[in-house]
């Protein structure tokens, strides 16, 4: 006959096996070994495992450095936690002529193809300019509402006319 003195290996086992639940393997003449019961019981997580698992790094990325990455071009104060970091940030030093995502109309480059969207549509959507409403406004007009809405809010601060 099973026990529950079988399933248990010390103060680390969360919940011994039931006694109802040790009478119906009995009564159904299943054999349960101990030894496959302690298996189970150590695959089984228990609440201080994630204590004995802090040995390996918890995360790929790479970890601060003291003192930082600093920025190799010249007249760039700016320092990084992580190389990754750095390599990011020196792609803004780069010519607008070497970027990789070229404007097709345009010698413009972008870093982001987001940001190549954005400005060729400038190039495709002449119809679509929009012009400043303030009596006697010069400007030649803007491709993009928010563009239209600053130069309102600067140019004319006392007319409400950020519609």
């Amino acid at each position: 006959m099973l026990s529950t003195e079988h399933f248990t290996t010390g103060p680390s086992i969360a919940q011994p096996l039931h006694d109802n639940l040790l009478e119906q393997l009995n009564d159904n003449a299943t054999t349960v070994r101990s030894s496959t019961v302690l298996s189970h019981v150590e695959d089984t997580y228990t609440p201080g495992d994630r204590l004995k698992a802090q040995s390996r790094p918890l995360s790929k990325r790479q970890a601060p450095r003291k003192g930082g990455f600093p920025c190799g071009i010249n007249g760039c104060q700016k320092t990084f936690d992580r190389a990754c970091d750095v390599k990011r940030h020196s792609k803004t030093h780069l010519d607008r002529s070497e970027r990789p995502h070229k404007c097709a109309f345009c010698p413009e480059g972008f870093l982001y193809p987001k940001d190549l969207a954005r400005h060729q549509s400038k190039h495709t959507q002449a119809q679509g300019t929009l012009y400043c409403s303030f009596p006697g406004c010069t400007s030649e007009g803007f491709s993009r509402r928010d563009n239209l809405l600053r130069h309102q809010r600067k140019q004319h601060p006392s007319s409400d006319s950020s519609s």
